[in-house]
């Protein structure tokens, strides 16, 4: 196993080569000019080619969780029967969750974390109300960049559709009201 050390001094040697190899390239053809040029040059191809090489990062630091809120009405009509650790695998499923989710969140598991302690401050006192709430809190396998707030409605709609068997369902809120999640980075659907 390497170690940060190694890793460090390895780096250091490419770019060093790198430029090494572009000054040489780079002064054969235009001198002292080329030289500096092909240095340069030489040294950005590294940096790209190390950029490439970047570690993922941990599912934790992901941002594969995901928060869709729905009316206390919808929710008890099409979602009741959904509970935390039910992995979704219908497409069927993600299209009812498209039609009757009204805001989204998007997030790494410690965002989330954060988000389930505040949300869950403000219960709804009546779940007739347009303003009571369900939230279903997600973890998908991949990020999905059509979960992004600036997505395209195609672009939502597939993505949607592709948490048919990339996602789990990880928690189901109380009914909650609206502004127990205002200010908190959700976005329409």
């Amino acid at each position: 196993m390497m170690s940060e050390n190694d890793k460090e001094q390895g780096e250091l040697l490419a770019k060093l080569a790198a430029v090494g190899l572009g000054a040489i390239v780079g002064g054969a053809i235009g001198g002292p000019i080329g030289a500096a040029v092909g240095a340069a040059a030489g040294l950005g191809l590294a940096e790209l080619r190390l950029a490439e090489n970047l570690p993922e990062p941990k599912p934790s630091e992901r941002e594969s969780w995901v928060v869709l809120a729905s009316r206390a009405s919808q929710f008890r009509e099409y979602f009741s029967h959904l509970s935390p650790g039910q992995k979704i695998t219908e497409k069927n499923a993600c299209e009812l969750l498209y039609k009757n989710s009204k805001y989204i969140w998007r997030g790494t598991q410690k965002e989330f974390e954060v988000l389930k302690e505040e949300v869950e401050k403000f219960p709804a006192k009546n779940l007739n109300d347009e303003s009571a709430f369900y939230l279903v809190a997600l973890e998908a396998d991949e990020e999905l960049p059509g979960l992004r707030k600036d997505a395209s409605p195609l672009e939502r709609r597939d993505a949607f559709l592709a948490l048919a068997s990339k996602a789990k369902i990880v928690w189901i809120s109380p009914p909650l009201h609206l502004n127990s999640f205002a200010n908190k980075d959700f976005y329409l659907v």
